[in-house]
């Protein structure tokens, strides 16, 4: 057996030739930044590092990194963390939410997976999720860019079956601040093929959402601008939408609309409805 010192000083040099260099230097150019190792884990003969900036003043410029037993980078994702704890969902969001360790099946096909987030920085933007399956090779089964949306991991169902629920940050600006943005929930069922828009599989998670919308219509003080009354209406009508209730929806929009043009105000809405990738028409 090899003492102890020796050990560790081979295990430090293996982990830095896997980064690229002696103290693991950037490969981008563009970057003139040093990292150091902070963990690694195995995982059914794969070994998942996170690397951290030596200046922490750069602390966000985070590598996760996955490794083959041949020392291969099969993945690599910057800016990012392992998503492995318990996570909080957002306001109206109704979820039994799970702990997420590296190497959980999430898909439910017997094979371990590991899940990424990358997050950006900056006022508002940007998340990026990877799914991995990592079985006898390394697959990415699904990278997803959720824009201002963070996503948490569920069990809606409680039948062992894990879904990410986000939200469509499409509508963000488009008719009011970014505050008052009205943004939908979505449902996205992790598969063993991917993930898969499942709204409709759940509209119960939208009955929180359209009684927030509704008090938010309801409540409106009496001087609020028209930006504000336009977001407040999009928040119901999207929630209802989502959720399934196309008919409920269209009947609420005409109801509740103060505006002079209705049918400009739901051409604008269905403008972003149409391009988003996470509505589900029933």
């Amino acid at each position: 057996m090899l003492p102890r010192c020796i050990a560790a000083a081979l295990l430090a040099l293996t982990a830095a030739l896997s980064m690229g260099g002696a103290q693991g230097v950037s490969d981008d150019a563009a970057f003139d930044v040093v990292f150091e190792l902070e963990s690694a884990t195995m995982v059914a003969g794969w070994r998942v590092e996170s690397w951290v900036p030596a200046d922490w003043d750069r602390a966000f410029e985070t590598v996760v990194r996955v490794v083959g037993s041949d020392a291969r980078v099969a993945f690599e994702l910057r800016d990012a963390v392992v998503v492995a704890f318990e996570q909080e969902a957002g306001p109206g969001w109704r979820a039994d939410l799970v702990a997420v360790a590296p190497g959980d099946d999430l898909t439910g096909d017997g094979v371990p997976n590991l899940l990424v987030e990358a997050y950006t920085g900056g006022a508002h933007c940007c998340f990026h999720y990877a799914l991995l399956s990592l079985g006898d090779t390394l697959e990415v089964l699904w990278e997803g860019f959720l824009a201002d949306a963070g996503a948490v991991v569920t069990d809606l169902a409680g039948d062992g079956r894990r879904q990410l629920m986000t939200a469509d940050m499409g509508f963000a600006y488009a008719f009011c601040s970014f505050a008052e943005t009205p943004a939908p929930a979505v449902v996205l069922a992790i598969e063993p093929d991917g993930v898969r828009v499942a709204n409709l599989d759940f509209a119960e998670v939208y009955e929180r959402e359209i009684v927030f919308g509704l008090e938010r219509v309801l409540q409106l003080p009496a001087d609020a601008g028209p930006d504000s009354q336009a977001c407040a209406l999009a928040q119901l009508y999207l929630s209802l939408l989502y959720g399934g209730r196309t008919d409920v929806a269209e009947a609420a929009l005409e109801r509740l609309f103060q505006g002079d043009d209705l049918q400009g105000f739901r051409d604008a809405l269905w403008e972003i409805i149409d391009g988003s990738p996470w509505f589900v028409a029933r």
